[in-house]
């Protein structure tokens, strides 16, 4: 699924567009199905951003540069000339601290917060890789009809309730994580040449034919998200 994908939009609202008016639930309730499950509700997380012990001024300073960044992450990397690397979460710190890698992703900034980067890289890139993760709210098919329409009908709402107040409190506790690496020295990149973001944005565009070629399902997400306009 494709639901994360770098160069996915930051405007939650646009997303819960995608999902509850543009079609994508009904794309999950058939994807999920298929594989004998119940696609209730998208859940939501913050933007995943890269944090680098040099600081990059230009797309052109990510040329070269070793980069902890797993699947789609990678390949968005790769595109912009940068060599991903796969390395497990808690080997992240000691391998920027030696100059194994010269940055990493995390699942937000939360991640980075927690692993202490700043303490070993204190660059942050201005443009997320990908402006949200969006995870799924799933239930067993069969246990599903094991329980009556009215508490279907309960089960839902909570999960409607559960993810928008999960999306909330991410916010928040994103801010204070920002708020606690500034503190301990995180600098911000410059604000991107317009030339920067267009290369950003294409590098993340490039992905998705590659990702439509994989499945039905896929295809048919990626199509919605490309006519939501």
């Amino acid at each position: 699924m494709i639901r994360g994908l770098p160069g996915g939009t930051d405007d939650t609202a646009e997303l819960y567009k995608l999902f509850h008016e543009k079609g994508w639930d009904k794309v999950l309730e058939k994807a999920y199905g298929s594989q004998g499950l119940v696609w209730l509700e998208p859940y939501i997380q913050p933007p995943v951003y890269v944090i680098t012990k040099n600081p990059i001024n230009s797309i052109a300073d990510f040329k070269g540069l070793k980069i902890r960044a797993p699947g789609a992450y990678g390949k968005f990397l790769r595109n912009l000339g940068a060599s991903p690397v796969s390395l497990a979460w808690n080997e992240i710190y000691t391998s920027m601290a030696t100059g194994v890698i010269d940055g990493s992703i995390g699942s937000n900034m939360i991640d980075h917060r927690d692993g202490n980067h700043v303490e070993v890289a204190k660059y942050m890139y201005r443009l997320p890789l990908a402006g949200a993760q969006v995870l799924p709210i799933i239930v067993n098919r069969a246990a599903w009809k094991k329980l009556p329409a009215d508490l279907q009908d309960v089960v839902r709402k909570a999960t409607v309730i559960h993810a928008e107040e999960q999306l909330a409190m991410s916010k928040k506790w994103e801010s204070e994580a920002v708020a606690e690496m500034e503190k301990k020295g995180l600098l911000w990149s410059p604000e991107p040449s317009e030339a920067d973001r267009k290369a950003w944005a294409a590098a993340g565009a490039s992905l998705l034919d590659e990702y439509a070629a994989q499945d039905k399902y896929s295809k048919q997400l990626i199509d919605i998200m490309k006519n939501k306009k």
